[in-house]
């Protein structure tokens, strides 16, 4: 009711109400010309760089890196344990299984399995027989048994204590279909002392004619540093016939697919390469026939990716034919696009964080389907601001937000998951590492989330809280606004890192008594306050009660949210003007942006539905000397992104670790290295975006998929249709919280005071 009721005001009363805002609000009334559309000043530019130079073959993917992304085939499925290949793959769902230990046995690794059910996720290409095998110790096992989707295959008898032995099923009389499944190992008896066993690898094998003893293809067999033919060495895909090579990959616009092809032993082989597309047949690209022995040599390949750009695929480098002694070499396979190498963001003096809060982003210039003449300053920024379309929160917390944007970490690694938790003390912050670098930084906020208590303005020289509890006397913009006049008068040449937390259009709201008389609906009779709507509102939404809101009631919160960021405009065009008064125009970095989706479509709750639509956030970046300017940018990005960014503006030393990109490389329209997944986390709950698609997944549990290409509300699950890339993002999710896990702090309980307890209630954010 709340969604609808504000979707009819906008609709039915934005022309009125802007112009009886505007006669409300007058100071805010003067300006230049707006913009005549939406995206006035904004253009779409696919120009691969910002400068003239040299075009050059930039390599975006190698697949001998990111091998372990890949899906490795011979004669059927191996999954090789002890190794990345593991990883996303197997599973224990157990919430007290204990994690995969590793231990080596004859120079290879193998897991230590100290629970009864080992889960490993498979997808299948086609529909098929298919058995089971594994190479294992038993160690506390007297049985193992093994199953595909609770279908049991068959099990074997163990003896506690033997030596390793690979233990196998008869094939399937019926095949399984293409797609999908979950192949479990179980052991017995229920418990036992230690672990039940040591496990190498496990096949899932196809029933073939070939009589040759299976090799399995561990990653220590098919990765090969030094191969060499002729005398020139490749690293390279080392692959018996048949196999397969599968790895997921966005297409990037002008890729290439280059390596050397070759035969190690042998006499004759064939090469093939093709690209795999969910719910299609593969598509052949090239087949090479090559020749061994004495005189083999390696033959360059270059292969067009460019029919598939922006599409996410499989690559699949394949051998044919039957086994023969052979192995076919992919030398140094790599994913290319040639384009001028994209500019750092430039040098910066000043960098200034502009958050926004109670923000709906489809209401703002550029994002909007039509003008948004009240908010006049951030339209004319746009104009000069690269506008990112693709943005996407790292949680559906504020303050998650605000601190990746602070540190540059993902949640799971700073440790703001939940309302409950502070930034730690251990975490370091940009803020921090600049005030090491004698920069100037000052952190300003009118919303109680970024109070001291948060800890998020550590590192921070000057932090000052306005808080909704002292009402109209003070403006949390306007007096960041004042301290960087201070600064730079007294130290023009001051480096300055200034981050403001602006009340956006979150209530409470401050409205005078002549405004108050102006605003929708004439002789309005209902209960809303501006000063304590947000008690008001976080109340329904306690209740469900959303319904209790009249149209009239939703007409006149919609105008006190326009006349809120009619205010909050006008104050960050002081803030410019500042920055141009100081001629810092072309040495300063802007960043603007939300620390949630979350305005009046939400009621402004502060713990929106953990969705797409509360992820999706507003970013305009106004680079120094006009970098990217006016370029909407279609790449994906985060908040990471932005505090990697900031970093680098003002020449701070990187971290050990980077997780986010600079920004004025995406702008660029280059294709770039790692242009995988995005993940967004809510306590134990995870959201995975790749292009259109969308996992969500808590710990432990299989997660759904949607298309947002066909289904924007996320209501029907589309996993079964695109298997191949829902095991990638699964795989790529595995990989994302082990690099988490590790680079993880101790959780720090949230101790609120009770200055910020007062505001937070006014907030609307406790009762």
């Amino acid at each position: 009711m709340a969604s609808s009721g504000a979707s009819l005001t906008l609709a039915l009363g934005r022309a009125g109400l802007a112009r009886v805002v505007g006669i409300a609000l007058v100071a805010a009334a003067c300006g230049d010309p707006k913009p005549e559309g939406p995206d006035a000043g904004l253009t779409a530019v696919p120009a691969p760089g910002f400068g003239d130079g040299p075009v050059a073959d930039r390599v975006v993917m190698s697949i001998f890196d990111q091998i372990a992304t890949c899906e490795i085939e011979h004669r059927g499925l191996l999954v090789d344990l002890g190794t990345d290949l593991a990883a996303g793959r197997v599973v224990q769902r157990a919430e007290d299984a204990p994690a995969l230990e590793t231990v080596e046995h004859h120079g290879a690794n193998w897991s230590v399995v100290s629970a009864r059910t080992l889960d490993v996720n498979i997808t299948l290409a086609e529909p098929t027989r298919l058995f089971v095998a594994a190479n294992l110790q038993p160690i506390g096992a007297k049985n193992v048994a093994f199953f595909i989707d609770d279908q049991p295959l068959g099990g074997v008898r163990l003896k506690p204590g033997s030596d390793p032995r690979i233990v196998s099923t008869n094939a399937t009389e019926l095949p399984f279909d293409a797609g999908e499944h979950t192949l479990s190992v179980r052991f017995s008896p229920a418990k036992v002392k230690g672990a039940y066993a040591h496990v190498d690898w496990i096949r899932v094998g196809f029933p073939d004619e070939i009589r040759a003893t299976y090799g399995p293809p561990t990653l220590s067999d098919v990765l090969q540093t030094d191969a060499a033919l002729g005398r020139i060495p490749h690293r390279a895909l080392r692959l018996k016939a048949p196999s397969v090579v599968r790895c997921p990959l966005r297409v990037p616009k002008g890729a290439r697919l280059r390596s050397a092809l070759g035969l190690l032993g042998g006499k004759e082989g064939t090469a093939e390469i093709a690209v795999r597309v969910d719910g299609q047949p593969p598509t052949l690209l090239l087949q090479k026939a090559l020749t061994g022995g004495d005189d083999a040599k390696w033959e360059d390949v270059d292969v067009d990716l460019d029919p598939y750009a922006g599409k996410l695929v499989h690559l699949e480098l394949r051998t044919a034919g039957g086994a023969n002694p052979g192995r076919v070499l992919f030398g140094d396979p790599e994913v290319l696009v040639s384009t001028v190498e994209p500019e750092d963001t430039k040098p910066a003096q000043v960098v200034v964080l502009f958050v926004m809060a109670g923000i709906d982003r489809p209401e703002l210039p550029g994002y909007a389907d039509k003008p948004v003449p009240h908010l006049e300053r951030l339209s004319r920024f746009a104009e000069t601001a690269a506008l990112f379309q693709r943005h996407r929160g790292s949680s559906s917390v504020v303050t998650g937000n605000v601190a990746t944007m602070l540190t540059g970490l993902p949640p799971g690694a700073h440790g703001v998951v939940d309302y409950g938790s502070s930034l730690p003390q251990k975490v370091p912050t940009v803020a921090r590492r600049a005030s090491d670098a004698a920069v100037q930084t000052a952190l300003f906020t009118g919303v109680p989330h970024t109070f001291a208590p948060s800890g998020l303005a550590r590192g921070m020289t000057k932090h000052v809280v306005v808080s909704p509890v002292e009402g109209e006397a003070r403006q949390e913009i306007a007096e960041a606004t004042a301290w960087l006049h201070q600064t730079l008068a007294a130290s023009p040449n001051a480096k300055i890192f200034l981050v403001v937390h602006a009340r956006g259009g979150h209530p409470p709201w401050n409205v005078s008594a002549k405004q108050l008389d102006v605003l929708p609906p004439q002789n309005y009779t209902g209960d809303i306050q501006p000063r304590r709507a947000a008690q008001q509102l976080a109340m329904l939404r306690r209740k469900s009660a959303a319904a209790d809101l009249s149209e009239q009631d939703m007409i006149r919160i919609g105008a006190f949210y326009e006349l809120a960021l009619v205010e909050m405009d006008t104050a960050f065009g002081g803030l410019l003007d500042a920055l141009d008064t100081a001629n810092l125009e072309d040495r300063a970095l802007i960043v603007v942006t939300a620390d949630l989706a979350s305005g009046l479509t939400t009621l402004f709750a502060d713990s929106p539905a953990f969705d797409e639509r509360t992820l999706e956030l507003p970013l305009y970046v106004r680079f120094p000397k006009g970098q990217a300017a006016g370029r909407k940018v279609d790449s994906a990005t985060g908040p990471e992104d932005v505090a990697a960014t900031m970093a680098n503006a003002l020449g701070l030393p990187p971290p050990k670790k980077v997780w986010g990109r600079d920004l004025a490389h995406v702008a660029s329209g280059a294709a770039l290295a790692g242009d995988g997944p995005r993940f967004a986390l809510f306590s134990d709950a995870y959201s995975v975006r790749w292009d259109s698609l969308v996992l969500r997944e808590r710990r432990k549990s299989r997660g759904t998929v949607c298309d947002l290409s066909v289904d924007l509300s996320c209501a029907f699950d589309r996993r079964p249709l695109v298997p191949f890339a829902s095991s990638a993002m699964t795989r790529a999710l595995a990989s994302y919280e082990e690099a988490v896990d590790a680079a993880a702090v101790e959780r720090q309980p949230l101790v609120i005071d009770d200055p910020t307890l007062a505001a937070l209630k006014v907030w609307g954010a406790m009762e």
